[in-house]
C-alpha cells in the first residue's frame, strides 16, 4: 500500500505544478465556493468535467515528451492508465482536503 501510494506520488509530482494550477482557476472563475456554498456541487461538476479534460490534454502532452518515463513505471506493474486514473483521483482529493481547510478559516 505505501509502495504504491509512493509510486503514484512520484508520478504525480510531475503532473501537478498544471493540475494544480486548473484547479484553482476553476475554484476561482467558481466565484470561490466553500464547502457550504449553495453553489458548491455545481462547482465539483464543473471541476470534474474541467479536470478530466484537462487532464487528459496534460497526459497527452505528457506522454508525448516523456515517452520513456513510462519504462519506469511498467517495470513498477503500473499501466499508463492506472497511473493516470490514480493522479487524476489523487489530484481531486488533494484539491478537495485544500479547499475543506481553507472553508474552515
Amino acid at each position: 500500500m505505501i509502495r504504491n501510494a509512493k509510486i503514484i506520488w512520484l508520478f504525480y509530482r510531475n503532473l501537478a505544478p498544471f493540475t494544480v494550477a486548473t484547479s484553482f482557476a476553476t475554484w476561482i472563475v467558481f466565484g470561490v465556493p466553500t464547502l457550504s456554498s449553495p453553489t458548491f456541487t455545481a462547482f465539483l461538476l464543473g471541476l470534474f468535467w474541467i479536470k478530466l479534460v484537462a487532464n487528459t490534454l496534460t497526459g497527452l502532452l505528457w506522454r508525448s515528451l516523456n515517452r520513456q518515463g513510462f519504462y519506469f513505471y511498467q517495470h513498477l506493474g503500473w499501466s499508463e492508465r492506472q497511473l493516470f486514473l490514480a493522479a487524476f483521483g489523487a489530484d481531486f482529493v488533494i484539491f478537495l482536503l485544500i479547499v475543506s481547510a481553507l472553508s474552515l478559516f
